[in-house]
């Protein structure tokens, strides 16, 4: 490191252990306070004061509203958990519908749509941008999967490549996920997840490989057909390109440590 940066490197340091200690002091003392004020109430005279001060009735109704509240927290979590295993639980094994004419298609294609909308209430807002936009390529692969039999003999091919995307957007899901919940002290300090973005730069490169090869098959294809397929190819291309510029900017966030030892 060089020399010049050394004396801000030392200033930077007091500083964050100035903030964590005063963070730790006021902690304390808070919960000191509040140790004070419940010895305050339980204890003596005071006790007695403000036992008889308040209602019988009062204590009921707010311990009737504690409860009430706390089960609506619980049926809320249970609900999220609930939708977030039920969307990584979507499996192309579990889809065993193929389109035998376009009409067909197109319905499926809505059916599916409405299925993967439902899996998202509930989500936390943490999450919801994440599967929501991870969606468009679950989406994708299930209507590529319907276009096996229309697509005749490379249909199988389709099929293929369109479970190889399946795979990997639990992937994609979990290295995005490592990204956005980088804690930003971290970050400050240490930059972006490495690791996460050389796992999710590696599936991108992966796709993109997959995305040729459907190109491919497409030129091969009736142009009804062509149409079809084309659909699916830029809603995976969109995706792609939203977790490309993700990584580029997980890259470029590179935190003190990082211009230090630049």
């Amino acid at each position: 490191m060089n020399r010049k940066y050394i004396p801000l490197f030392l200033v930077v340091s007091l500083l964050c252990a100035s903030f964590v200690a005063a963070e730790n002091t006021n902690g304390m003392n808070n919960v000191a306070n509040m140790s004070n004020t419940t010895t305050n109430v339980t204890s003596g005279n005071s006790g007695a004061n403000v036992t008889s001060a308040v209602p019988p009735t009062a204590i009921v109704n707010a311990t009737a509203v504690l409860n009430s509240t706390k089960k609506q927290v619980n049926t809320k979590n249970q609900t999220r958990e609930r939708n977030e295993s039920a969307i990584k639980a979507i499996n192309i094994s579990n889809i065993r519908i193929k389109a035998k004419t376009v009409r067909e298609y197109r319905q499926i294609i809505q059916e599916r749509k409405q299925v993967m909308n439902q899996t998202l209430i509930g989500i936390s807002a943490r999450k919801i941008k994440i599967y929501k936009n991870q969606n468009q390529v679950r989406e994708a692969v299930h209507n590529l999967l319907a276009l096996e039999d229309l697509a005749g003999g490379i249909g199988k091919n389709i099929s293929k490549i369109a479970r190889e995307f399946n795979n990997s957007v639990q992937k994609t899901i979990n290295a995005e996920e490592k990204i956005q919940n980088r804690a930003p002290l971290l970050r400050f300090f240490a930059g972006g997840n490495k690791k996460a973005t050389e796992e999710l730069e590696a599936e991108l490169t992966q796709n993109r490989i997959r995305m040729e090869k459907l190109v491919q098959y497409r030129e091969r294809l009736q142009p009804e057909l062509k149409g079809l397929l084309n659909e699916q190819i830029t809603q995976i291309q969109q995706e792609q390109t939203r977790l490309t510029e993700l990584a580029q900017k997980e890259k470029k966030s590179k935190g003190i440590f990082g211009w230090l030892w630049k």
